[in-house]
């Protein structure tokens, strides 16, 4: 009955420290000139999901499982751009990102 009990905890604490729960990733995406970008698309990787930002720049994700991603994010005439983020459980990670001007291509 001991080792029951044992491996009973063992396994709700591996549930624990695995990670369940969800967090927030939030920021503003600006441009070369520092202004909010509107409409630019994020996502995440690990596929989890995809946002487009506010007239502001900004973005919310919600319910993201926690642990490590790279978000992302693009709009047509930008570098897409990219960084790295932790999500921890009930906490808002922020990721603030600034996309350059691409150069135009003259063929």
């Amino acid at each position: 009955m001991k080792r029951l009990i044992f491996y009973f905890f063992l396994i709700l604490a591996c549930f624990f420290i695995s990670g369940c729960g969800t967090g927030i990733i939030s920021g503003i995406i600006i441009d070369d000139e520092l202004k909010p970008l509107e409409g630019a698309i994020l996502y995440t990787d690990p596929p989890s999901h995809s946002v487009s930002t506010n007239p502001d720049g900004q973005y919310v994700i919600r319910n993201i499982p926690i642990g490590k991603y790279t978000v992302s994010c693009k709009k047509e005439g930008y570098k897409e751009s990219s960084v790295d983020i932790n999500v921890y459980v009930d906490q808002v990670s922020a990721c603030d990102l600034q996309l350059r001007k691409e150069k135009k291509k003259y063929y």
